[in-house]
């Protein structure tokens, strides 16, 4: 779980990344609604490899549990890959890539922003002019004027965009949560139906193999209980034996004996 949730982050962090430069190259307000597709793209084909290097681990994982076992050929269980291409259902409860509110800029915006730095413009070099005995509203004033009015127009459309971009990076970074927060779920959940799966199917086999040698170990003593007895009673036979050639021997000696005696 622990590898399959940082294999996530690590995809999602590497498309932050990407979507951070590319907010940084231009306007993202142009084309955001295509950027917002493409990225949707990237993250569903991330999310897909995510939940293929899951199952893979899985089928690892249960390969080495079967290893632990002393019997070759031990079976694995049939992990099933559910749809790793339909993260569709699974994204679905995440909400879509915020708007740019900043974006909004009218016309009348522009004018009057622009109209701003041309009245001060006019008003600094008038009075400046107007030292030399020159009429307030002049070439000079008024080329000022103009100027400073563009370079007020161009210091707000600049300052407006790094604002779009601050706020197209903030909706990235919102959006990339809930993905997580979303995936992270499902990953656990299908994780934890493997882990349960594993568990059960080695289980079986562990109590099947437990059975099989509580079995042998059983035969074992009863054997060797069986072949104890049978090893006593050939003893004492030939022990009964040896008392029965003793006594003839014995008894041979004694006829002997008196043989000799005669």
């Amino acid at each position: 779980m622990a590898d399959t949730e940082h294999d996530l982050r690590h995809r999602l962090r590497s498309l932050i990344r990407d979507a951070d430069a590319d907010i940084m190259k231009g306007d993202p307000s142009k084309g955001w609604n295509d950027f917002g597709a493409d990225l949707d793209a990237k993250i569903c084909e991330a999310v897909e490899e995510n939940f293929v290097i899951a199952h893979y681990r899985s089928v690892e994982l249960a390969e080495q549990v079967a290893a632990k076992f002393p019997e070759s050929g031990i079976p694995t269980p049939d992990l099933k890959l559910d749809n790793p291409g339909d993260v569709g259902a699974v994204l679905e409860p995440v909400a879509a890539l915020d708007k740019l509110d900043s974006a909004k800029r009218g016309i009348t915006g522009q004018v009057l922003t622009a109209l701003r730095g041309s009245y001060g413009g006019l008003l600094m070099v008038g009075l400046i002019t107007s030292l030399l005995h020159m009429s307030l509203v002049n070439w000079y004033s008024g080329g000022a004027a103009i100027l400073l009015g563009l370079n007020a127009l161009w210091d707000d459309r600049k300052a407006r965009r790094q604002r779009r971009q601050s706020e197209a990076k903030v909706a990235v970074a919102r959006l990339m949560d809930d993905v997580i927060f979303q995936v992270s779920k499902e990953s656990r959940y299908r994780l934890r139906a493997v882990q349960r799966s594993l568990r059960d199917h080695f289980t079986e086999i562990a109590t099947a193999t437990l059975r099989s040698v509580d079995a042998s170990l059983r035969a074992a003593e009863e054997a060797a209980t069986v072949g104890s007895g049978a090893g006593r009673e050939a003893r004492l036979t030939e022990i009964d034996r040896a008392l029965v050639r003793l006594r003839d021997i014995r008894e041979h000696a004694d006829a002997i004996g008196e043989h000799r005696a005669y």
